[in-house]
């Protein structure tokens, strides 16, 4: 059971840090089209903090490989956790986005 779930924890983390470097690189990019410099530095800003979920969801792609590598029932916890953080975190930063700057 444990494994199963480790497993998907682990293809699905790494899949949102895909979808996320996609979407911070392209929120990014989208300030460099502005003119006015407070504009263009808040958006970059916002594609900076864009890194925190990014940054969440490679560790727990971090977390799952120790799993497997050695299974702890600590780790499993650890996973299981922060893979919800990553989930609670990517869904707040693209709600902000999506309101507010796209």
């Amino acid at each position: 059971m444990q494994e199963t779930v480790v497993s998907s924890i682990l293809g699905a983390s790494g899949g949102l840090a895909g979808i996320l470097l996609v979407f911070v690189g392209f929120i990014y990019t989208r300030a460099e089209g502005f003119e006015v410099a407070s504009r263009v530095r808040k958006y970059q800003a916002v594609g900076k903090v864009g890194l925190i979920p990014f940054a969440m969801a490679l560790v727990c792609s971090w977390l799952c490989l120790q799993w497997f590598l050695s299974p702890d029932p600590m780790m499993y916890m650890w996973a299981v956790y922060s893979f919800q953080a990553c989930l609670v975190l990517t869904g707040l930063y693209g709600i902000v986005a999506l309101l507010f700057y796209i």
